[in-house]
């Protein structure tokens, strides 16, 4: 199954924009409650942002309590999606938005540092036509704290980033029509997809770490094997589509063969902070074999983490 569009030329859109703030969250008050506090907490965040967009991806909609009572120095505009999935929650922000408007998503689960939102902004007003990929420090009990070592404002690809605590410039969703694919609304990667397309008209990721977000501890994912599974996972999807596009497959194959065989050989015989690696580095080809050698399955995970 193919998931992209022919790509066609980017149009030159080099205006700072006002910026939308959106948050999609399902079945998740509490989260949302925490994240609309951090909000609440940061710098300048109005005169940053025009205004926040909730939408809740759950009928009768769970958030309306703590979108009703968020204390933020902004309008809040909260809204039902009733089309369950990644993709139709983030296009019903793209739906709330102006023509004009970039769009910052945050995720539910996550908080914002006190500066985010002036970090967002002057990213913006320096790269108005770029997307902007901030930081997100996961402080899941048991996952390994991989933090990019690049300079602010460097660009990255599409590998590095993805739509939680990203801002997106006007011009994809004026110029370029760009929407997120509901191919991909159960299974994730809707980001991935998003950001290869961006790619193919030309559009450039700038790294920010300024722009920091934390992702709190939660027990439910806590542990260095739910870490394994989640990298498998992702892993898998990226072959998957890099598959169904016809791109890099002969790299990938090589690759997905070389860290499992490689993986494995030193998991077995090493331990503590090595072993773990090994088994990271296993476990990453082992999805990227998967994604390449089966079929690219869009129902194989809704677990809701928006």
């Amino acid at each position: 199954m193919a998931v992209t569009t022919t790509p066609t030329p980017a149009i030159a859109h080099d205006l700072v924009s006002t910026l939308l703030l959106g948050v999609t969250t399902c079945q998740r008050p509490l989260l949302l409650e925490r994240l609309l506090a951090s909000l609440a907490a940061c710098e300048g965040l109005e005169s940053c942002f025009d205004r926040v967009v909730i939408i809740d991806n759950e009928a009768p909609g769970t958030a309306a309590k703590a979108a009703r009572t968020a204390r933020l120095p902004i309008p809040v505009d909260y809204r039902v999606e009733h089309t369950r999935g990644f993709s139709s929650a983030r296009n019903a922000v793209l739906d709330a938005r102006a023509p004009g408007e970039a769009v910052c998503f945050i995720d539910d689960d996550e908080v914002a540092t006190p500066g985010w939102a002036m970090a967002m902004q002057q990213a913006h007003i320096a790269h108005p036509r770029d997307v902007i990929m901030g930081s997100i420090r996961v402080e899941h009990a048991g996952w390994p704290s991989h933090r990019t070592q690049l300079p602010e404002g460097s660009l990255i690809r599409h590998n590095h980033a993805s739509t939680g605590n990203t801002l997106f410039p006007s011009w994809l969703w004026d110029d370029a029509t760009l929407r997120f694919d509901p191919r991909f609304d159960r299974s994730g990667s809707e980001d991935l997809d998003l950001l290869l397309r961006i790619e193919d008209l030309g559009g450039a990721i700038r790294w920010w770490p300024s722009a920091a977000c934390i992702e709190p501890a939660q027990p439910e994912r806590a542990g260095f094997d739910n870490y394994l599974m989640v990298l498998e996972a992702a892993a898998a999807r990226y072959a998957g589509i890099m598959r169904a596009r016809r791109e890099r497959r002969l790299r990938l194959t090589a690759s997905g063969l070389w860290k499992t065989t490689s993986g494995s050989v030193i998991a077995a015989v090493t331990r503590g902070d090595r072993r773990d690696e090994a088994r990271r580095v296993a476990t990453l080809g082992r999805g990227i074999l998967t994604g390449l050698t089966t079929p690219l399955n869009l129902e194989s995970r809704y677990k809701r983490n928006q």
